[in-house]
């Protein structure tokens, strides 16, 4: 490998003495040929072209001693330093930047350009370097022998731009034209050059930009949605913001193995006490009671035990879904509301009933009990009447539920 690798960026003017310095002591100097002719390079230095650029890092990889690569204007800004800081060459560089070949072209035509595009036709990017003309109005184009002003204005024909050539900037054949795409194609161009494309650039009252490549008053004065509020399905126009979805709550159903009872949507059974009725949003039980045993004719009502709540059971058992051979009796007298908790079954070794459990006094001319035709309010529910109430599995684990 090379001992020291120097690239001296040059635009036609006097080399630096930092620049100089390096030249005189290099022996071998990479770079075109009209550069090598202009410079003063030793004589003992070995010379070679970069029309080849990869052949000629591997040969500077190669050599042993200092070694200097010219090149046009910024050697980093779409230049060589690229491709010789690949990690396969293993090169040290020390660059040394003259003005870049756009900044100079712009310089010439008076004209700011941190808006601008910059494309190089260079590697048959002819088409692509033609497609970003006709999509924006001021790109500076790097051509090539192949890929010249003439090329680019027959691939912008119909498409109404301003060119701005300009050959061989930085030495005494300088030359700077401004004329009309169509006009383009009839003069012979030097290489290299720098094309300026210019359109119908917009007026902006902004003193200056604040991202490269992109208009001065870039993002733009309009912001909002990318597309408008009609295309927006339930969206409100003055807030932008989506509408609301309607609530949707899943209702306890009974399921296909526990069918409603036929007392359900019935009539209350007589000599029970009617439910109260509570405003919508409340929870549903989270495990209905036990069912109650036939009661044989004529035996006496049984005692209604304390009436206590507790913490809602675990989900049953389907093993256990049979009725117990000796079931604990419910009370008579009361019957729990859909959206309550489970009473504690009576307690048979009470002595007496606690005051919770006794019946509430009657009003004069009323009866405890409901209308023999006084129907429940829904079947989507848990049952609300009778005291031979069935056991049924709890609600989905998650789902929502309202009564009806």
């Amino acid at each position: 490998m090379a001992d020291r690798i120097t690239v001296i960026g040059w635009d036609g003017t006097p080399l630096t003495q930092a620049a100089a310095g390096a030249l005189a002591a290099a022996t071998l100097v990479a770079g075109a040929g009209y550069q090598l002719a202009a410079l003063p390079v030793p004589e003992r230095a070995e010379r070679i072209g970069l029309g080849d650029l990869r052949a000629a890092a591997r040969r500077l990889a190669d050599h042993r001693g200092t070694a200097v690569v010219v090149a046009e204007g910024d050697p980093g800004f779409f230049g060589v330093v690229r491709t010789l800081r690949r990690p396969e060459y293993g090169l040290e560089l020390e660059v040394l930047p003259a003005v870049s070949s756009v900044a100079a072209a712009f310089a010439r035509a008076g004209m700011p350009w941190e808006d601008a595009q910059v494309v190089s036709a260079h590697g048959g990017r002819l088409r692509r370097a033609a497609n970003v003309c006709r999509a924006h109005p001021k790109v500076a184009v790097l051509t090539t022998g192949d890929a010249g002003p003439s090329e680019l204005a027959l691939m912008l024909r119909g498409v109404p731009r301003t060119f701005v050539v300009c050959e061989a900037l930085g030495t005494p054949e300088e030359d700077v034209t401004v004329l009309t795409s169509e006009r383009v194609p009839d003069h012979d161009w030097r290489d290299p050059a720098v094309v300026l494309v210019i359109g119908n650039v917009p007026a902006t009252e902004a003193a200056a930009g604040w991202m490269a490549g992109k208009p001065v008053d870039h993002p733009g004065a309009q912001r909002g949605w990318a597309l408008p509020s009609r295309a927006y399905a339930g969206a409100d126009a003055d807030t932008r913001r989506p509408a609301p979805c309607p609530r949707t709550s899943a209702r306890w159903r009974w399921p296909a193995s526990h069918p409603p009872p036929a007392t359900c949507c019935g009539p209350s059974a007589p000599g029970t006490a009617h439910s109260p009725s509570k405003p919508p949003g409340s929870a549903p039980p989270s495990s209905p009671s036990k069912p109650n045993p036939p009661t044989a004719p004529g035996s006496p009502p049984t005692p209604a035990g304390p009436a206590s709540r507790s913490r809602p059971p675990p989900a049953p058992d389907p093993r256990s879904s049979a009725p117990s051979p000796n079931p604990t009796p419910s009370p008579s007298n009361t019957a729990d509301p859909p959206w309550s908790e489970p009473s504690s079954p009576a307690n048979p070794n009470a002595s007496s009933p606690s005051p919770a459990a006794s019946p509430k006094p009657v009003r004069p001319g009323r009866s405890s009990t409901p209308p023999a035709t006084a129907p429940t309010a829904c079947c989507s529910s848990p049952p609300r009447c009778g005291p031979n109430r069935p056991a049924a599995p709890d609600p989905p684990s998650g789902a929502a539920t309202t009564p009806c």
